[in-house]
């Protein structure tokens, strides 16, 4: 069975553009669920077959090293101080929320769960999203890593990097297909391979990753970068696959896409 990428979208937070379809449901999500979201209204969208997906058939799995980071803060900050914590707050400082939010919105209804680790959190969402579809659970799977990190992990960082800049919150999105589902070409998933290895806590901090896609190399300091990255490249017109692979001290990823 062949896994195809057949659509591809990721943005930071400040050049997000809430459809206006969605405003209602979005009124009150935090930055974090927005993101998730409106990431995957886009990438399915931006899919042709969009109409041909089974919800059933059709589940999520999110990645992200940081998560709700914020909102938990802000939820203790509550506590610590003596407030009535909000309900809405509450649950969204839940790691699973941005998942279950995607869910009830395009009713996807098969499975939906959230992967969270500082070391290669979209890959490994990836990765369990190809093994869904090869596996025959699933028909389809949209795959997100999501960062809004916190003011604490600015302040840390700085403790950490020299003359750091602050991570820029984001997302981005893949949406994976059986390829029988498929009826225009995309680029597919031959295969994916993560490799780990232990490393200093403050590595993650620093963050790291030199990024090979085919001759071409890269080095990023953003969580996110990778998936960004990697979302531009499946864009790009003219793009015929190849090699992707991320190393960094915590580990390595190799990606093998194809046309």
């Amino acid at each position: 069975m062949t896994v195809c990428i057949t659509a591809a979208s990721g943005c930071a937070l400040n050049n997000l553009e809430v459809p206006a379809e969605l405003s209602r449901k979005l009124r009150r999500a935090d930055d974090y669920i927005r993101l998730a979201v409106v990431a995957a209204f886009n990438a399915m969208q931006d899919h042709c077959d969009s109409d041909n997906l089974r919800p059933d058939r059709c589940g999520l799995v999110l990645g992200s090293g940081f998560s709700t980071m914020q909102t938990n803060f802000e939820v203790l900050d509550s506590v610590v101080s003596g407030r009535q914590t909000s309900p809405t707050l509450f649950s969204h400082s839940v790691f699973n929320a941005a998942a279950g939010y995607v869910a009830s919105t395009f009713n996807l209804q098969g499975a939906a769960f959230t992967v969270t680790d500082f070391a290669f959190p979209f890959f490994k969402a990836l990765q369990e999203g190809y093994l869904a579809i090869i596996s025959g659970k699933l028909d389809s799977c949209l795959v997100f890593h999501v960062e809004t990190y916190s003011d604490l992990l600015t302040d840390g960082r700085k403790k950490r990097v020299k003359e750091s800049a602050p991570w820029q919150p984001g997302v981005a999105c893949l949406l994976l297909e059986n390829k029988k589902m498929v009826s225009s070409a995309a680029p597919c998933l031959e295969d994916i391979e993560i490799t780990r290895k232990t490393c200093a806590p403050e590595a993650f901090l620093v963050g790291q990753q030199d990024v090979i896609q085919g001759t071409e190399s890269l080095i990023l300091y953003d969580p996110l970068g990778a998936g960004i990255l990697l979302t531009e490249l499946l864009n790009e017109q003219g793009f015929r696959g190849g090699l992707f692979s991320v190393k960094s001290d915590w580990g390595e990823t190799r990606l093998q896409l194809s046309i």
